[in-house]
């Protein structure tokens, strides 16, 4: 059996490719990205789990919230900033919730609203790392236009 070529045949493998090629990166790029979400997670679960120890200093108690969600914001690429700002803020109000409760009823009972503070929580997150992604491109614009 004699093979032709695939352009005579009008085959065409992959968007058009004439040989089969590897998929270098198989999972789309979610394995550089698991690191950083990672990081977004931790760090979301433990200002969570350890807010009701310092709420007693009222709305101040937000600033370290905020200030971690901006700087997620700013270290996260623009691809995966949301993903980092929604896991950051369900984490945290997650966290916070399950730190803070002190009720009659059992723990289990509760998390399924405990999950609906986290879905707000995740819109927070998602705010505060827009803004900090916000913030790095501002100043990657005023870095390259500097004013005499």
């Amino acid at each position: 059996m004699v093979r032709r070529p695939l352009e005579k045949e009008r085959v065409c493998l992959d968007g058009g490719r004439r040989t089969t090629q590897l998929m270098r990166d198989s999972l789309g790029g979610i394995t550089r990205a698991m690191p950083r979400l990672l990081v977004a997670v931790v760090i979301g679960a433990v200002l969570g789990l350890l807010g009701p120890r310092y709420q007693s200093l009222g709305w101040y108690s937000l600033i370290p919230w905020g200030l971690a969600g901006l700087a997620l914001g700013y270290w996260s690429p623009r691809t995966e900033r949301f993903v980092t700002g929604a896991l950051y803020g369900f984490a945290l109000c997650f966290g916070f919730m399950i730190a803070g409760y002190s009720g009659a009823a059992p723990l289990v009972t509760r998390l399924p609203f405990f999950a609906l503070v986290g879905v707000f929580g995740a819109g927070c997150g998602l705010l505060l790392t827009f803004l900090g992604h916000l913030l790095r491109t501002k100043r990657a614009g005023s870095a390259a236009n500097p004013v005499s």
